[in-house]
């Protein structure tokens, strides 16, 4: 009989044993899958040429992308756990102050919505403003609002060829009435002729 109890516990610690292995082989190719889709997305991060960070709901960045990190200059370490409005986004683009209560980034924190801005500056680690638009996207977890994701170009290259545009649509423009003027004149002269 004790025999069968010692043979019991035997089979018990066996079987535990067996199961706390499988488990530890789960978790690990589990750990393995997330490892893999982990990354992939920083694969895919790192490919967009458009700039992404993320915010939390202090406003402090959780993530930057390389595109992010190009355009305005300052590097992960940098920015992460800072408030990136106050370190890129603090002031309008005739240096007057940007209250943050203003800014639609954080708009995004109050009401959950995503906003979008056409012509808006960020500033560059130099100094240097850069013209930018961005969508403001709020990021849900377990319908709790977390933070956002900000995406956001760099715009300057299209505002210089927009204004070289109307420069030679101004010159054409100018040029038409030119030629009607002087096409007038000739008019005037076959006439008198």
């Amino acid at each position: 009989l004790q025999e069968r109890d010692v043979l019991e516990k035997r089979r018990n610690r066996s079987e535990a044993r067996r199961q706390h292995r499988l488990g530890h082989v789960g978790w690990e190719r589990i750990s393995q899958v997330f490892e893999r889709i982990e990354r992939q997305n920083r694969l895919i991060l790192g490919a967009v040429g458009e700039g992404i960070y993320g915010l939390d709901t202090k406003g402090e960045t959780t993530f930057i992308n390389p595109a992010a990190e190009r355009i305005l200059g300052w590097n992960s370490s940098d920015m992460i756990g800072r408030d990136a409005h106050q370190l890129f986004h603090h002031t309008h683009g005739d240096g007057s102050q940007y209250p943050v209560q203003q800014c639609p980034i954080h708009a995004t924190f109050s009401d959950g919505h995503v906003h979008h801005a056409d012509n808006e500056v960020f500033w560059h680690k130099n100094g240097e403003a850069i013209a930018v638009e961005y969508t403001s996207t709020p990021i849900f977890e377990m319908g709790r609002l977390v933070g956002a994701v900000v995406l956001f170009r760099d715009i300057r290259e299209r505002q210089q060829a927009e204004h070289r545009l109307l420069e030679a649509l101004n010159e054409v423009e100018q040029l038409k009435q030119r030629l009607e003027l002087e096409n007038q004149y000739l008019q005037e002269e076959i006439k008198a002729e």
